[in-house]
């Protein structure tokens, strides 16, 4: 397997972690975290090119109130003003896909939990 180029590494951080830093593709497998004092790591598969690493994971702090963004019109805003369960979920997730935080108040489109970058 090559080495991913530092940009790379970035792309795939700045997606979310939703698609292989390698293919591009996004029928990723995710292992279960495992959590070691401020860090934590698990094991990602891509299912298209058979790639394998390992995301890791840092505490960056803590929060009264976890922050959703939208990805559609750009919201911001807390975990609490998104709307749970989200409109029809089983019909608009795909397998295998990020599980929402709920559905945006503006658009209606999937909020997802913000990730510490």
């Amino acid at each position: 397997m090559r080495q991913l180029a530092e940009y790379e590494k970035a792309g795939y951080l700045s997606r979310r972690f939703n698609r292989c830093p390698y293919c591009d593709n996004n029928d990723l497998e995710f292992g279960a975290i495992v959590a070691n004092g401020r860090t934590a790591s698990n094991d990602v598969t891509c299912r298209t090119c058979e790639a394998k690493w390992v995301d890791q994971w840092t505490r960056t702090g803590i929060s009264e109130e976890i922050e959703a963004t939208c990805d559609d019109c750009g919201w911001v805003g807390g975990r609490s003003e998104v709307t749970w369960p989200p409109k029809d979920l089983a019909d608009r997730l795909d397998p295998g896909g990020v599980v929402p935080a709920g559905d945006c108040p503006d658009c209606g489109a999937f909020t997802y939990l913000a990730v510490a970058r």
